[in-house]
């Protein structure tokens, strides 16, 4: 969340274990990490990742990128940012926070769904290993 320190990725991992198979020291773009920016993959047991960028000044998360990905790399399941948009057209109720959904399931390049609640990555790892992880996880 805006405004919070960069997130606890050893923490995620020890709440999440069940979810999350590897952690990652880059993000999509392959940076790593550096002063101004907290760079990683979180790589889920389903092989789904999500690419985490924290933008950090003085300490505290100015804007991130959170993207969830599927396991080929060609489907983006969603993307939760919080980049302000200028333009009024691009904007939600819970500017800055917002979500792109997939690609496929699209009208427009403009199409981004307010956020509520995964404003944080615990809560979206915590969306993730609830809402996909757990119901997909073959019985044994």
């Amino acid at each position: 969340m805006i405004g919070n320190p960069a997130s606890n990725l050893e923490l995620l991992k020890r709440t999440f274990g069940d979810a999350i198979s590897l952690v990652r020291d880059t993000d999509s773009t392959g940076k790593t990490s550096t002063a101004y920016a907290q760079r990683a993959t979180l790589v889920f047991v389903d092989d789904s990742k999500l690419y985490i960028t924290e933008h950090i000044r003085h300490g505290v998360i100015t804007h991130y990128y959170y993207d969830w990905i599927s396991k080929d790399d060609r489907q983006v399941l969603a993307k939760f940012h919080c980049e302000p948009h200028q333009d009024e057209d691009y904007q939600t109720t819970t500017e800055p926070y917002h979500i792109h959904p997939p690609e496929y399931s699209k009208l427009t390049n403009q199409t981004r769904f307010a956020n509520h609640s995964f404003t944080s990555l615990f809560a979206i790892v915590e969306g993730i290993f609830l809402f996909h992880i757990i119901p997909n996880k073959p019985h044994i």
